[in-house]
């Protein structure tokens, strides 16, 4: 999933939709009853890891990663979504970049 670019300071929600495989068909993540925690981890070329979990999932797969004013500066970013089942089981669901753009005001 490629997120579209986001300008720096902006505070809305990264909202994503995850599907997991199962018999060979895709079918929406059930985050309430599967998922202990589903994290978005960042990094720019500082090196700086940046951690957000998310929050509100739902049976269809849906979940809001919240974002602060301050949450990083513009630049490129390279991503990846880890979630963690209650069985302890780790998967990374994507991989990919992204780009924060510098605000104008």
């Amino acid at each position: 999933m490629k997120i579209d670019d986001r300008f720096r300071g902006d505070t809305n929600p990264l909202v994503m939709h995850l599907y997991e495989v199962v018999d060979k068909k895709d079918r929406p993540l059930n985050i309430p009853s599967d998922v202990q925690k589903i994290v978005f981890h960042f990094k720019g070329e500082d090196g700086v890891l940046h951690s957000i979990e998310g929050v509100n999932g739902t049976s269809d797969g849906k979940i809001e990663f919240p974002f602060s004013e301050n949450t990083a500066d513009a630049g490129d970013y390279v991503y990846d979504v880890e979630v963690t089942y209650n069985t302890g089981e780790k998967v990374t669901f994507v991989k990919d970049v992204m780009t924060i753009q510098e605000d104008v005001g």
